[in-house]
């Protein structure tokens, strides 16, 4: 990646919030910037990652990539974006400002090789200009009956903004609890649906890595109860 300077974006979004969106975001600009220059965009005006990743914020604040072409330098490694109260401001702006968004990670694109952008738990100005600059999305989820409801309607906000602004289709994946319980698994399967009708997406299946889980921790028990009828 380093090797062409062509800044590649993450973005993590669901329209639900909780569902660990800020915690992936922050691990995974720690992760990239051990081998990579890393730029992580805080777009949830609760700044929880801002907070977490404080000690490597730029002096850029996120909402300035909305209003004119602008280029974050770099404070390192790993260099973070100030999500302040003014983000807010963004959805009752002209919709011009999704393109300007765009064409501020554009601008960037030999200056890092990864971007990791945090969402707000809602499909917004925000949100559709990180859906225009993403080459891929990531979208933690539940695994409950919203769920389905949700996966869809995120799937249709990407093929619209592909649509509109006539890009390529970011790849999709969602993660999700790896053990599952029965229930769960059916509403695992029904959310696949949803993602195969979205065209280019990744949707992890959970059964081997399930049984091996629930084998490893059956094992441990089993060693557990050993070890307590050996004790006097």
């Amino acid at each position: 990646m380093q090797g062409h300077h062509t800044m590649k974006t993450l973005v993590v979004m669901n329209e639900k919030g909780g569902v660990g969106k800020t915690n992936i975001v922050a691990h995974a600009g720690w992760y990239f910037s051990e081998r990579l220059r890393t730029l992580v965009i805080d777009l949830d005006q609760q700044a929880n990652l801002t907070t977490t990743l404080g000690a490597n914020l730029a002096t850029v604040e996120s909402v300035e990539l909305f209003a004119e072409v602008t280029q974050v330098p770099s404070v390192g490694a790993l260099t973070v974006t100030r999500s302040t109260r003014d983000l807010l401001g963004v959805e009752g702006a002209d919709r011009s400002c999704i393109e300007t968004f765009r064409d501020s990670l554009a601008s960037m694109a030999d200056d890092y090789d990864v971007c990791v952008i945090d969402t707000p738990p809602a499909l917004t100005n925000r949100t559709f200009g990180a859906l225009l600059s993403a080459d891929a999305i990531l979208a933690p989820i539940g695994i409950n009956d919203y769920s389905i409801q949700g996966v869809a309607e995120l799937l249709r906000a990407i093929k619209g903004v592909s649509a509109h602004y006539e890009r390529p289709r970011a790849a999709f994946s969602w993660p999700s609890p790896v053990d599952l319980r029965p229930q769960e698994q059916a509403r695992a399967r029904a959310i696949r649906e949803p993602c195969r009708a979205g065209g280019k997406a990744t949707v992890p299946r959970h059964g081997r890595q399930a049984r091996r889980l629930r084998e490893g921790r059956k094992r441990e028990r089993t060693r557990v109860e050993h070890e307590g009828q050996r004790s006097p």
